[in-house]
């Protein structure tokens, strides 16, 4: 749900994206409809040779409206968004035509990084076109000024007036434009031919423009980043001469004052961009170890975070415990009900630890329908109540999914850590140890290591 979140408190972008480099992938859309916003979820799962897709159609209260199972080709290897994982920095995407939508649009993205320090994936935040030329639209250096940002090799990425570059194909779609296809704006064509004529080291430093257009002057500032920056592009704002004239105008410095006006027009225009569409993206760094269907940690920040814990309580002397957890019979419940019961199953008791246990418990999940908790501030006596009452949460009231009311029980293995334990290894294989007891023994219950 998080997802969700930042797509509610975040207008400005239309889509947030996740891929790994085993093909798996998440993707959460805005999808208007009204006055409210429904959103749409894309999974990719992939176990083995196994791959299974699904779309999830979500109310705006985030509760299921539909699912359905789907078959296509997409690869999230292949997507523009995804050279931030090969490239192994934060990257803005040429203009490119979203998959799901259709739109066009530039994706920001950064690489997803483990707790090895080793590159697993990418996220992506989506911005259409048309959101892009809002935010230049709200933000003008005079009354009729405009103002555009372009590839290197002229593709348009945002124009103030969102009008001047609209172009639908046959089936009335959105397309991508390229500066020079606008054969009939003098203005916008005129300025483009003189940015391409200057060399590119000076348009590097930005460049004050004066030119002819439509019988009018025109004055302009245009400048260029890198194309291995972060911001590869060129931006351009122009205005009619005679939005100028008065004070300034009459200032013997006038060129140099035009100048500098424009320049920190695109100095600040970055800085609103930075702050408006990048924040949301640093967020997902930060939660990137969240497992996407149920909110819990999941495994790779489980050690992380235990690691730490571990630290804390042989500093502070303090007992924990690590419990491991299994759904009973999951299979059969995906079976007979389907994968989107299953899911729910899931969500449900994650939903059900977390009300169960301590604030300062941290729970997990470890993969499939195993969950792992560590038991804070916890004897193994103590340990062995707080999971009888996890135990009991789940199988004294069934879980009532979209299609039925699912009897859903767990089995659970618990461990206590030794004094001065730097890991949690050796501790999880006895938890797990002792949790295939608690199967062996008629399941439903938890069993003691040792």
């Amino acid at each position: 749900f998080y997802f969700l979140e930042i797509l509610k408190n975040s207008s400005a972008i239309s889509g947030i994206t996740y891929g790994n480099n085993q093909g798996e992938f998440l993707y959460v859309a805005r999808q208007p409809e009204g006055n409210d916003s429904t959103y749409l979820t894309k999974i990719i799962n992939i176990q083995g040779d196994q791959k299974e897709q699904k779309h999830v159609h979500r109310k705006p209260d985030y509760s299921i409206q539909s699912q359905n199972l789907f078959e296509d080709s997409y690869d999230p290897r292949t997507r523009p968004w995804y050279n931030a994982f090969t490239e192994q920095k934060l990257l803005w995407t040429p203009p490119y035509i979203f998959y799901t939508s259709q739109n066009p649009g530039i994706t920001v993205s950064i690489p997803s990084i483990n707790s090895s320090d080793h590159l697993v994936g990418a996220f992506g935040v989506d911005i259409e076109i048309s959101s892009l030329s809002s935010f230049l639209a709200h933000r003008q250096v005079s009354a009729n000024s405009s103002s555009f940002i372009v590839t290197h090799n002229g593709s348009i990425a945002a124009h103030s007036n969102i009008e001047t570059i609209k172009k639908f194909n046959d089936n009335g779609q959105l397309q991508l434009v390229n500066i020079t296809e606008l054969t009939e704006n003098s203005r916008i064509t005129t300025l483009w031919d003189r940015i391409t004529s200057i060399d590119r080291k000076e348009l590097l430093n930005g460049v004050s423009l004066d030119f002819n257009a439509d019988g009018k002057k025109y004055l302009a500032f245009a400048q260029s980043f890198s194309e291995d920056s972060e911001w590869p592009w060129i931006m351009a704002v122009m205005a009619p001469e005679n939005d100028f004239i008065g004070t300034l105008r009459k200032s013997k410095r006038y060129h140099l004052l035009k100048a500098l006006a424009y320049s920190i027009a695109i100095t600040l225009f970055l800085f609103l961009l930075a702050a408006r569409f990048l924040k949301p993206i640093r967020k997902l760094l930060q939660h990137a170890h969240f497992d996407p269907l149920t909110d819990l940690f999941n495994r790779r920040a489980f050690f992380e975070i235990t690691s730490k814990m571990l630290k804390h309580a042989n500093e502070q002397k303090f007992p924990v415990c690590i419990a491991m957890m299994d759904i009973d019979n999951f299979k059969s419940i995906n079976d007979t009900h389907g994968h989107n019961v299953g899911d729910e199953i899931l969500v449900a008791i994650a939903g059900r630890l977390r009300s169960a246990l301590n604030e300062k418990d941290i729970i997990g999940r470890y993969g499939g329908e195993e969950f792992v908790v560590l038991l804070t501030d916890a004897t193994a006596d103590q340990g062995l109540k707080v999971c009888e009452r996890l135990r009991g949460a789940i199988s004294d009231t069934p879980i009532q999914s979209a299609d039925a009311e699912i009897e859903t029980t767990v089995s659970v293995g618990l461990a206590p850590v030794p004094d001065k334990a730097l890991d949690i290894t050796q501790t999880l294989y006895l938890a797990d140890q002792a949790l295939l007891h608690a199967k062996k023994a008629g399941k439903n219950q938890v069993v003691l290591a040792g």
